[in-house]
């Protein structure tokens, strides 16, 4: 069997996971804590697999009835629970369910694996209710509760799990990782990288290197659009307030991809602020003509006002602000600081 690909999980975590399979020493819960980019989750489904897996105990094969049924999320006795609709805490009446929904003996698992995702999120009434199945766990039933920090759970829920750290991944692996495994062009994974703050699962995406969700495949073209556009608006181009409105207008209609967008946009104002102190360490490499002219042209003080007003506009939209209006009063604050 191959054995666990670093770059997908963080390794010391796993063979302690796959220590404790072995040695069948599995405690009623587990707190997994570290950023998003660790791969816990993915982790956390590893061991559910591997538990239950038909034809190994410490790895999961991943073609026997068992692994399948968890991979496509249809196995009765793996329970995933997140915030539901979008929302930003996990309610008391989602772990209530829980508990029915756990209360007799799992259907067909050899342990019944409960998965909390952002289980920091959940309330104090929520994780309180959660408390009392940690104490007193149904039969064959392990919790697996992660989080990016310790901070967001109770003490007492803390005190009954046993904690093991994700570290996070750097970009050097996960760039090494995109060029060795996909082949991807090495200044390509670099920006994809740093634009996906060394998430692998974005990084892949962006690139269209996942085969299965092609979907994304034109991140590239329209990375390229979106820093062409804010080249224009920012610069010495006749941009001014319709092509302001118009890119506004334009991006507003995918608030889906706004995420992504967003993170375009970042990169652009991090590297004109940095360009004059350290060229080499700026995210959007094909871009260093472009920043050339700006620092020639522009105050460096303008380019920090930039990136305040960016953040500004995060945290905008982070409070469900309406999402043109938002992006209007940015661009056209863009151009107005320009002159």
């Amino acid at each position: 069997m191959p054995d666990i690909n670093p770059i997908h999980f963080n390794k010391t975590a796993v063979e302690e996971l796959k220590a404790a399979l072995k040695n069948h020493k599995i405690p009623n819960a587990l707190a997994f804590i570290g950023d998003k980019n660790t791969r816990k989750k993915n982790a956390a489904f590893f061991f559910a697999k591997a538990a239950n897996c038909m034809e190994n105990q410490t790895f999961p094969c991943e073609n026997c009835r068992s692994c399948k049924k968890i991979e496509q999320g249809l196995h009765p006795d793996i329970r995933l629970v997140e915030p539901e609709n979008n929302k930003k805490t996990i309610a008391i009446s989602q772990v209530r369910a829980l508990g029915d929904d756990i209360s007799t003996r799992p259907n067909e698992a050899a342990l019944r694996v409960v998965l909390i995702s952002d289980s920091d999120l959940m309330t104090v009434q929520a994780q309180n209710a959660l408390l009392k199945m940690i104490e007193e766990p149904p039969d064959r039933t392990v919790f697996i509760l992660m989080a990016k920090s310790e901070s967001g759970l109770l003490p007492t829920i803390l005190s009954r799990c046993r904690t093991i750290r994700f570290k996070q991944l750097s970009s050097q692996q996960v760039r090494q990782y995109l060029i060795g495994e996909y082949g991807a062009d090495p200044e390509l994974a670099h920006i994809a990288c740093e634009t996906a703050g060394a998430d692998v699962t974005t990084a892949v995406r962006y690139l269209g290197l996942d085969k299965e969700k092609d979907d994304m495949a034109s991140w590239i073209n329209a990375r390229k659009w979106v820093l062409s556009q804010l080249a224009s608006l920012t610069g010495t181009d006749r941009f001014g307030v319709s092509e302001a409105l118009a890119l506004s207008h334009r991006l507003s209609l995918s608030p889906v991809l706004m995420t992504d967008v967003l993170a375009v946009i970042q990169t652009f104002f991090r590297d004109l602020v940095i360009f004059g102190h350290n060229p080499d360490a700026i995210v959007n490499t094909d871009m260093r003509k472009v920043f050339s002219e700006f620092h020639q042209t522009l105050a460096p003080s303008l380019f920090i006002k930039w990136l305040e007003s960016l953040f500004e506009t995060n945290q905008r939209l982070m409070t469900n602000a309406s999402v043109r209006l938002t992006l209007d009063r940015f661009f056209l604050k863009l151009v107005q600081d320009k002159g």
